[in-house]
């Protein structure tokens, strides 16, 4: 699945974009035509790492005369999720977030940016 979100995010486009052949033998002998992969790419700090490295982008910034001045990230997360087709063996949907600087592991947080991927896909827009 990786492989072809990493197609996807490279040719900017769908078309042309065939299925693996393993994907698409996995689905014809379970007698299903769709199926449908999420990959998460996500980012987090211990408790006190963090402290740790805005104490350390002020020494920098101390070192760069306020020239340069590292920001430490806390949290973040991108969601990725494809759909495809065995049938007609392409990729019948993908789409992806934009990083958020949330918990990655916040039940919540991961329900918002699924809801995003799949509103007026899956569902209308409320």
């Amino acid at each position: 699945m990786s492989f072809l979100i990493q197609s996807a995010i490279q040719k900017r486009k769908l078309e042309g974009i065939k299925i693996t052949p393993v994907i698409d033998s996995i689905l014809e002998s379970r007698d299903q035509r769709f199926a449908i992969g999420i990959v998460a790419t996500r980012f987090g700090r211990r408790i006190g790492n963090y402290g740790g490295q805005v104490a350390k982008g002020v020494d920098v910034g101390v070192l760069a005369l306020g020239l340069f001045s590292p920001i430490p990230i806390k949290y973040n997360l991108s969601l990725y999720s494809i759909i495809v087709d065995s049938e007609k063996n392409e990729i019948a949907f993908y789409k992806k977030t934009l990083p958020i600087e949330k918990s990655p592991t916040d039940p919540d947080i991961i329900k918002k940016q699924l809801d995003k991927i799949y509103e007026n896909y899956l569902f209308k827009k409320k």
